[in-house]
């Protein structure tokens, strides 16, 4: 019996030491970009999920929680598959509509790899015999926000400054410190936060901004308790130490999507750039990340194809797609088509049948349909033939070519941060810790919506004239402006006495936010004709600073082309042009009957008709 109780004890204690040697990283569906979870439509569905390299630890060991309620019209039967870079690991029925799922990933699968996919792949148990009209919506799987992707182990330090700043955020959170504000400074800022925001795609980094390093990672090494760091100082080169990395004013353009895989290094001292590679006018589906993909088209079926203006560097103007697509299992009789819209507008469509199974055809896209951020969806459609699925496939070496380039006519919060597209001229009245954290935040969010990183421009309110030329090569323009200057920049907007709106033409006050009271105020619009965004703080300058995903994503609702962000979170819009309304996309509120107007109107509604009675009385009375 002792011997027994020893043996249990020693066990016990050997798993309560492993449980701490082991680190385990979880990160949720807001990490990688789904706040409200993924909605996938169709008998047969997928969703990918990326990770980049440095966020997996070497060893670990992967696991999934999947939370999902599928639809009623489905049976339980069915079932979805992982599979991991490409390789399918596991099937699991769901025969219960609602619930969640874990599943072990091998680890064998994620070794050597530069980057990790697990795509979801879902089967419905839906009949493909029934004929009766069905909405492809009707027909969902939802995979809930509360679904998990967990790791476990210690990551290592980076080796390299590319491996520095591909894990920078993942695993542990980075710190941005800035000790001295310089105009070459910001700069660096700028261009580091482009690219930190540009490497977050798929999975969101952990990223904040500080003016001082903390006595526990002094002087300039980082700790694994407290994450990484990037330390700004003048002069030349990029130094990594452990998990600290040192940036100079001269070495931030080195920083870029194009750059980033040649610093394979620890230490660059002597920093030069080379020339731009020559524009291109053309990209294949490839390049945008799309493999050759099979459609199985029971009813109907879609995939979609998202990219940014940044692609472009602007709106394309005579832009042409040309498209390669093939049908597999055709029968005699048989038909499918192809639809082609860009932002849901019909551009075009394709026809195949058992006799013509492959065809590459040319599409015009009208340039009025393009916005900051463009979806190519391509929607197949089955026709008579036998009860079963045809495969539609969109080969990966179709194609997008435009032979020039016009400004974003209208900028709107929509459309932020896609319509900061190619090289963004930044406006800063004043250099402080405030606004470096404000405009380290707006560039983290610009890299986010960028097909590539290009070099900011950054200017004072005189250099505005005094560098005019390298100004207007700009193709987009953000100001970040005291409360005092907004007028020097648009004069449409005349702020006085604290974020009071008065109208342009009229001179009459429009909006007045109560006294005492913080509000940032964002403007989205155009200058010099080209896509621009305006900040400006009335009171604390940290309401900009920390703004949170869900202010975000309430200024991208923002009707209006002006917004102003209250303490409380919610977002007041306007839109100053011919006419201004105001509206808060967050909140309803509810409209307050005048029934002393109402009741006056009545009354006097009542006596003009007695009135009219009695006059066609008295003339009555004389005939």
């Amino acid at each position: 019996m002792l011997i027994r109780r020893t043996v249990c004890v020693l066990l016990f204690l050997l798993t309560f030491s492993l449980s701490f040697g082991l680190q385990l990283t979880e990160y949720g569906l807001a990490r990688l970009g789904y706040e409200n979870g993924a909605d996938l439509f169709g008998v047969y569905s997928r969703a990918a999920f990326y990770f980049p390299e440095p966020a997996v630890p070497q060893d670990s060991e992967v696991s999934v929680r999947l939370h999902y309620a599928y639809t009623d019209l489905a049976g339980p039967k069915t079932m979805v598959t992982f599979l991991v870079n490409g390789r399918p690991v596991a099937v699991r029925t769901l025969p219960d509509r609602t619930g969640d799922i874990s599943i072990p990933l091998p680890a064998a699968q994620i070794s050597a790899f530069q980057g990790l996919t697990i795509d979801v792949l879902v089967t419905l148990d839906y009949s493909e015999c029934d004929h009766n009209p069905l909405a492809k919506e009707s027909l969902w799987f939802s995979i809930n926000p509360e679904t998990t992707f967990s790791f476990s182990g210690v990551p290592e330090p980076p080796e390299t400054i590319a491996q520095f700043f591909q894990r920078a955020g993942c695993v542990l959170p980075l710190r941005l410190v800035v000790q001295e504000y310089a105009l070459a400074t910001m700069k660096s800022l700028s261009q580091t936060s482009l690219l930190l925001g540009f490497l977050s795609k798929g999975l969101r980094k952990e990223i904040a901004f500080s003016s001082s390093i903390p006595e526990a990672d002094a002087p300039e090494t980082g700790s694994p308790d407290t994450g990484d760091t990037v330390l700004f100082k003048p002069g030349a080169g990029l130094s990594l130490t452990d998990r600290s990395l040192t940036v100079g004013n001269d070495a931030a353009e080195l920083l870029s999507s194009d750059t980033l895989p040649l610093l394979a290094f620890r230490s660059v001292e002597n920093p030069s750039i080379g020339p731009e590679s020559p524009v291109s006018r053309r990209i294949t589906f490839e390049e945008l990340g799309w493999s050759d993909q099979a459609i199985e088209v029971v009813y109907t079926a879609e995939r979609t194809l998202g990219f940014p203006a940044d692609l472009f560097g602007g709106i394309p103007q005579s832009t042409l797609l040309s498209l390669e697509v093939s049908a597999a299992h055709l029968e005699e009789e048989e038909a499918v088509t192809l639809a082609v819209f860009l932002n849901d507008r019909l551009v075009g469509t394709v026809a195949l049948d058992s006799k013509v199974f492959a065809k590459t055809v040319v599409l015009p896209l009208p340039s009025a349909s393009f916005l900051g951020y463009n979806h190519l969806r391509f929607e197949g459609k089955k026709y008579r033939g036998e009860c079963k699925s045809v495969t539609l496939a969109i080969q990966s070496n179709s194609l997008i070519r435009w032979e020039s380039v016009e400004p974003l006519t209208e900028a709107r919060f929509y459309d932020f941060p896609y319509f900061l597209y190619g090289k963004t001229g930044i406006v800063l009245s004043s250099l402080s810790e405030e606004g470096a954290a404000i405009l380290s935040s707006l560039m983290l969010k610009k890299g986010e919506g960028s097909y590539r990183t290009t070099s900011p421009e950054l200017f004072s309110l005189d250099d505005m004239t005094e560098q005019a030329t390298l100004f207007r090569s700009c193709d987009s323009y953000l100001f970040l402006v005291a409360e005092g200057d907004i007028g020097r920049v648009f004069p449409n907007i005349r702020i006085q006495n604290g974020l009071r709106l008065i109208h342009p033409t009229t001179g009459a006050v429009l909006f007045t936010p109560e006294k005492g009271v913080s509000y940032a105020l964002l403007f989205t619009g155009q200058y010099e004709g080209k896509p621009a965004l305006l900040c400006a703080v009335h009171g604390d300058p940290a309401l900009l600073k920390n703004i949170s995903e869900t202010q975000w994503r309430r200024l991208r609702q923002a009707p209006g082309n002006l917004a102003l962000l209250t303490e409380g979170g919610q977002v007041v819009s306007f839109t100053v042009g011919g006419a201004l309304s105001v509206g808060d996309p967050a909140i309803k509120t509810d409209r307050k009957m005048d029934w002393a107007r109402i009741l006056w109107i009545l009354a006097v509604v009542v006596v003009a008709v007695l009135f009219l009675i009695s006059s066609y009385r008295k003339t009555s009375s004389n005939r």
